[in-house]
Parts: structure tokens; sequence; C-alpha cells
């Protein structure tokens, strides 16, 4: 998943589109967590995610994006770590 904010935003706005942008990411790994819990309820697993967030591109131009990463499975009371796929 991405998020990215054109330059036309400014400066002026960044703190608070870039708490917003955070604030997205999060609610979406809290919805990611709540799925697994409910679909999952038998073997209770969390799921592992990381959130990074880049303010400038590869060619060096503001551009605030964040990059998501989320597992395919979660770590629970059990030995074997799921694979827990998604119908896409």
């Amino acid at each position: 998943v991405a998020f990215s904010l054109n330059s036309a935003f400014g400066y002026v706005y960044a703190v608070m589109l870039l708490c917003a942008m955070l604030s997205t990411s999060l609610a979406c790994f809290a919805a990611i967590t709540e799925y697994i819990k409910e679909k999952y309820k038998k073997t209770p697993l969390t799921p592992a995610y990381i959130s990074i967030l880049h303010t400038y591109g590869r060619s060096l131009i503001w551009n605030p994006h964040i990059h998501m990463l989320c597992t395919e499975g979660g770590a629970g009371n059990i030995e074997i770590y799921p694979n827990l796929t998604v119908a896409r």
C-alpha cells in the first residue's frame, strides 16, 4: 500500500499532512489486525507490520509517501507460523 501527497500542498501544512498520513497507515493496520482476529478466532494471531515514512523520492523532490509491510500470517500460541491467504 502506498500513500502520497502532491507537492502543491506545500511545506506550510507538511507536519499536519504527515501526521494524517501516519494516522491513516495506523488505521489500515488496525483494520488488518481486526480482520485477522475475526476471521481466525480459533487460532489467535497477531500480525506483524511496519510503516516507513519517506518525505523525498528518488530524485530528492518533496514527495511524502509511506511504505507499509504486513505479514501474511501472524504470531500466536502455536508452534507453526500459519500462512493466511486472503482472496484478492
